[in-house]
């Protein structure tokens, strides 16, 4: 992966790793990753992506991220949960707060994800949600903007 990712007003999806895309939208306030694989690469780079984020994100901005996870042979791996539960782990100890949406196909996979996400102690500041329609899921990020306080706009 390249250290160098978009900036938040760069425009398109840009390609992290095979199976990997970051897009910024609503001008940088919403991250996209859209996901076309599950392999340890892939893994790894979503990781050095968000933790490169991270590393310069201001904590007093709300962090609002969509995991379009839709593809054929989606499958919560032990892998990506241990991952995952990292990077949300640092951005809890860096006082990160917002929304995340997950959408993914129906099905045993999105009862593990929804299982997961139950199981997880999310700080007050912070949601996450479950979709299996990319539109929902979207409008929720968008509906969180909106109930943001005018200075955190």
């Amino acid at each position: 992966m390249s250290s160098q990712l978009p900036s938040k007003t760069d425009i398109g999806a840009y390609p992290i790793a095979s199976g990997l895309s970051l897009e910024w939208l609503y001008n940088g306030r919403v991250l996209i990753f859209t996901w076309t694989s599950i392999n340890r690469e892939t893994i790894d780079a979503f990781a050095e992506a968000y933790r490169t984020l991270l590393s310069t994100w201001d904590a007093s901005e709300p962090f609002h991220q969509l995991n379009d996870l839709r593809f054929e042979g989606f499958n919560f791996t032990p892998y990506l949960r241990h991952a995952v539960q990292q990077v949300i782990s640092e951005s809890l100890q860096r006082g990160v707060h917002g929304c995340v949406a997950n959408v993914v196909q129906p099905g045993l996979s999105m009862r593990v994800v929804q299982f997961f996400l139950h199981a997880l102690s999310f700080m007050p500041n912070n949601k996450a949600e479950l979709f299996t329609d990319y539109d929902k899921a979207v409008a929720w990020l968008v509906s969180q903007l909106e109930d943001e306080p005018q200075s955190q706009r």
